[in-house]
């Protein structure tokens, strides 16, 4: 019987908008996505989501490695708010769910301050029971030993919950963990599921999460 729900932030929970914050900066539209690009896809962004470096560390080393987009990650690191869009129709299925009698957990990486300015506050957070952030454990997803440390940490069972995630290679070893898992492809992916499992149960949801 399913009776736990474990929800990815970034891509599930929330969006985010590099292309438009930067635009509505200023920038014209070749340098937001360039700027966008080179910043989630360096491997130093992923330092935050380890809890090894700040945000001003990591701006510090980017601005080394990519000197020419120096003025553009000042403004978007200086106020990381902007990147975050709340995704509400989901928050509300979340909201909806727990009443239900499902309990909620979140499973993310993130960095500390980033969390702090996208997620800590958000109204979805009321739902929430407890959460797993890598930063926090020096753990990322999809390392194999923080879906166990979650489970053992949340007090549940695997066979008794399903996780959501927009990374197929994160809902992969999930499964391979013993925690069934679904990969979501977009926000009206993951809306048109969650309305299912409230009005249909658990047989809704896609068979994908027992591979």
């Amino acid at each position: 019987m399913l009776k736990n729900l474990i929800f990815d932030v970034g891509g599930v929970l929330l969006e985010y908008q590099w292309y438009k914050a930067l635009t509505d900066l200023g920038y014209d539209e070749t340098e937001a996505q360039e700027v966008g690009k080179k910043l989630v896809r360096d491997p130093i962004w992923p330092m935050m989501d380890y809890g090894v470096m700040t945000i001003d560390e990591v701006r510090e080393k980017l601005k080394l490695v990519y000197p020419e987009l120096e003025e553009m990650m000042a403004e978007i690191l200086k106020n990381p708010k902007v990147l975050a869009v709340p995704r509400p129709e989901i928050w509300d299925q979340v909201r909806r769910l727990k009443e239900a009698g499902y309990r909620i957990f979140l499973l993310s990486n993130y960095g500390e301050e980033l969390w702090e300015a996208h997620v800590a506050h958000q109204p979805f957070m009321q739902h929430v029971e407890d959460a797993v952030i890598s930063c926090r454990i020096h753990m990322v997803k999809p390392q194999r030993r923080i879906y166990t440390y979650a489970l053992q940490k949340f007090g549940i069972r695997g066979e008794e919950s399903v996780f959501f995630d927009d990374r197929p290679e994160n809902t992969l070893a999930a499964r391979k963990a013993g925690l069934p898992a679904v990969t979501v492809s977009s926000r009206e992916d993951l809306n048109r599921i969650l309305e299912r499992l409230l009005e249909e149960g658990e047989e809704s949801l896609p068979e994908e999460r027992r591979a």
